[in-house]
């Protein structure tokens, strides 16, 4: 066909050949949404050379060649009133920069599709086969999501998506300018990659995965939610997609409910991965966990500015014992409640960090044969529990409105005072500034302790202790002398104390 076609009924166009068959003129309705278009083959391949519906548009089209190996080449746009619908067995290829237009429907690209250039679905989109090769792609209206889509460069999305399969969005960004749901569909994973800035909603709904694979730094901006607040079995990854590097940050910027958030490589660990919260909101997660990888440069990271509430606890995992580290942080200047247990995945891993001012600790923090292996408390925090660590850095003091206690078995360089209503323990300890210990009725040095002496000099830092008893099993000051040494009291020393 290489002259024009005037729709002047509702038309089908068949072909029962095999040697291709080329529409190469425009087609056009009579009345504008009145004329519907329909292009079928089961035998045949079929190529649009012209526009559809460039003058006046039909009511619907429809191209399909469903034959084993049909293909359909587009290379003109194609507009209709209401839906569009393209099918080939064999794939969809477009040429050149196209557009695909429906006032009122939806278009469905129905089979893999290709191109060399960029794509604009103008009107809402059913996304049902691959979407691969062409360079941007944007959809103005509504998204419905079944097939994982590939641009070399941007994609964007100006209204809802719904993911209607396991869908990889592969792009330099991807932009969201709606919500995306996986609305009345479950069992559904939505992958993105790169850089990705999704302003919207995101809804898991049961056994859905947000899953985050980048290989740069990315923003995800909206609300992260359950269906109705009660799906079950919801999943966020974040995992840095190249291996053997240190991984980009995913900055998590709204509020946050799901039952399971894991950061770094859930099975072989040989990718880490970089997530930080600082959505105000906070973050309600059942089960959360950090995993190292296999690699010097995989130290994975999982940063909290805000309130955490976790009814499992948040488990740091440092792959192959310490030699990789998982660091959990808890930044940002707020007053914000850590609800959460925080767990070594075996005796002497992990690293948590205190940066951020008015936090408060409810939840255990390590435990007795499965210690962390460092705290390091930068700025003033309640504790409001039991703590287990081999290391310890104190340079903010620690208070407790509840019931508290510390046990650090390694090194302890302690620079501010500490509160607890139970008992602390140290071993090998060194005082770093003036500072009083205060708590219930044992205080216990089960190794040497000694003044920082970091101006040169010795006897430039004091200790006091408010126990039931002070305990000193080791010298005290045989390194650097200490200043005052005040007990309010009783003393149990076993070693010497020298000035």
């Amino acid at each position: 066909y290489s002259g024009a076609i005037i729709l002047g009924a509702n038309a089908t166009i068949s072909s029962t050949g095999s040697g291709g068959t080329t529409f190469g003129g425009t087609i056009n309705a009579t009345s504008s949404g009145v004329q519907s278009l329909t292009i079928s083959t089961e035998t045949d391949n079929f190529t649009i050379a012209g526009a559809i519906g460039g003058t006046t548009r039909p009511s619907t089209v429809d191209i399909s060649a469903i034959g084993t190996g049909r293909t359909l080449s587009i290379e003109q746009d194609i507009s209709s009133t209401s839906h569009q619908t393209l099918t080939a067995t064999g794939g969809i290829t477009i040429s050149g920069a196209r557009t695909f237009t429906s006032t009122s429907g939806t278009i469905n690209t129905a089979s893999a599709l290709s191109g060399n250039s960029s794509l604009i679905i103008s009107g809402n989109a059913n996304i049902d086969g691959a979407i691969t090769g062409i360079t941007t792609f944007r959809v103005t209206g509504t998204s419905d999501i079944g097939a994982d889509i590939t641009t070399s460069s941007t994609q964007q999305y100006d209204q809802n998506i719904t993911l209607t399969a396991t869908s990889e969005l592969t792009a330099s960004t991807v932009t969201t300018n709606g919500a995306i749901d996986g609305a009345t569909y479950n069992s559904k994973t939505a992958t993105v990659k790169n850089n990705v800035t999704i302003s919207s909603t995101i809804t898991l709904n049961d056994n859905s995965v947000l899953a985050i694979e980048n290989t740069s730094a990315i923003t995800i901006a909206g609300t992260i939610a359950e269906d109705s607040g009660a799906a079950t079995n919801t999943k966020i990854t974040v995992k840095f997609a190249t291996a053997e590097t240190a991984p980009s940050k995913v900055t998590v910027s709204g509020t946050v409910t799901a039952d399971t958030l894991h950061v770094g490589d859930q099975a072989a660990a040989t990718f880490a991965g970089y997530a930080e919260f600082t959505g105000s909101g906070g973050v309600t997660i059942g089960t959360i966990v950090v995993t190292s990888g296999d690699h010097a440069n995989e130290n994975s990271t999982l940063q909290f500015n805000y309130a955490v509430t976790s009814s499992s606890g948040i488990t740091i995992n440092d792959k192959n014992t310490t030699a990789f580290q998982a660091y959990l942080i808890f930044g940002g200047n707020n007053t914000a409640t850590i609800a959460a247990d925080i767990i070594a995945s075996a005796d002497d891993e992990g690293t948590l960090r205190i940066t951020g001012t008015g936090k408060t600790f409810t939840g255990s923090i390590g435990s007795s044969g499965t210690e962390l292996e460092l705290i390091d408390i930068d700025v003033a925090t309640t504790i409001n529990s039991a703590v287990y660590t081999t290391d310890l850095e104190v340079d903010g003091a620690i208070s407790t409105t509840g019931t508290s206690s510390i046990v650090a078995t390694g090194t302890a360089v302690l620079g501010a005072s500490i509160t607890t209503s139970g008992n602390q323990s140290y071993a090998i300890t060194t005082i770093s500034e003036n500072i009083t210990l205060s708590g219930g009725a044992q205080l216990t040095f089960t190794g040497a302790v000694d003044s920082s002496a970091t101006d040169g000099a010795s006897e430039t830092n004091n200790l006091s202790t408010i126990f039931t008893e002070t305990a000193f099993e080791q010298a005290v000051g045989g390194s650097n002398g200490l200043g005052d040494i005040d007990i309010t009291g009783s003393l149990s020393l076993d070693s010497a104390i020298e000035e």
